[in-house]
C-alpha cells in the first residue's frame, strides 16, 4: 500500500505543479490546463510496478483526484479515467524501457480522441479540441518520461523486480554469463536450453 499511496501522491504533487506554473506563466488558456495533468503517469507506472487490477484502481482514484483539482470539472474527470485505462492496457505489452515513451505518446493520442468525442457533447468549437487533444499527446510523452526517470528510484526503494528489470538481467552480455561462457561453456548452453523452455512453458500456461 506505501507504494501506491507514493505513487498517487506523486501524481497529485505533479499535476499541482502543472497547475501551479500554468497559472505563474498565464499560459495556456485554463481550458487546456486540464489536459496538460499527465492522467496516464501513475496508472503506467502502477502496472510496470505491480499489476493490472491495481493499475486500473490508481487510474480511477487518480482521475477522482484530478478532477477536484479542477473544480470537480467531470470532462476532466472522463478524460483522465480513459488516458489512464488506455495507459494500463499499453503497458501490459512493454518489455524494454524505450517502450514506455510509445506507451505515453499512445495514450495521448487515445486523449486526443476523448478530447474530441467530449468537444461534441459540451459543443467546443474543433480548433479548441484540436488544442486539447496536442495538449494531450504533450502530457503523455512528458509523463512517459517521468516514468522512465523515476521507475529506477521505484525498484530500488520499494524492492520491486519488474518485468522490464528481469529482461535485463538476460542480457547475454552480463558479465557473470560472459564468464560462465567462457568458464563453463557446456553448463551455459544448457542453462539456456531450460531458460528457453521454461518461458516457452510459462507463455503457455
Amino acid at each position: 500500500y506505501a507504494l501506491l499511496a507514493t505513487i498517487v501522491i506523486l501524481q497529485m504533487l505533479v499535476a499541482r505543479g502543472v497547475i501551479y506554473f500554468c497559472d505563474l506563466l498565464n499560459w495556456p488558456s485554463p481550458g487546456v490546463v486540464p489536459y496538460l495533468l499527465m492522467p496516464a503517469l501513475g496508472p503506467i507506472l502502477t502496472a510496470i510496478l505491480t499489476n493490472t487490477r491495481r493499475a486500473n484502481l490508481i487510474a480511477l482514484l487518480s482521475s477522482l483526484f484530478l478532477s477536484m483539482l479542477v473544480d470537480n470539472n467531470f470532462s476532466v474527470l472522463i478524460y483522465s479515467v480513459v488516458t489512464g485505462i488506455i495507459g494500463v492496457h499499453l503497458a501490459q505489452g512493454i518489455r524494454r524501457r524505450s517502450q514506455i515513451i510509445t506507451a505515453g505518446a499512445r495514450a495521448g493520442v487515445g486523449g486526443l480522441f476523448c478530447a474530441l468525442a467530449l468537444a461534441f457533447t459540451s459543443e467546443i468549437d474543433l480548433n479548441s479540441a484540436l488544442i486539447h487533444g496536442a495538449a494531450s499527446i504533450s502530457a503523455g510523452l512528458i509523463a512517459s518520461l517521468l516514468i522512465s526517470s523515476t521507475l529506477p528510484l521505484f525498484e530500488v526503494i520499494f524492492k520491486v523486480t519488474t518485468r522490464l528489470r528481469w529482461l535485463e538481467m538476460t542480457d547475454l552480455n552480463h558479465p557473470l554469463l560472459r564468464r560462465m561462457f567462457m568458464e563453463a561453456p557446456g553448463t551455459y548452453h544448457h542453462s539456456l536450453s531450460v531458460a528457453n523452455l521454461a518461458e516457452a512453458a510459462a507463455e503457455v500456461v
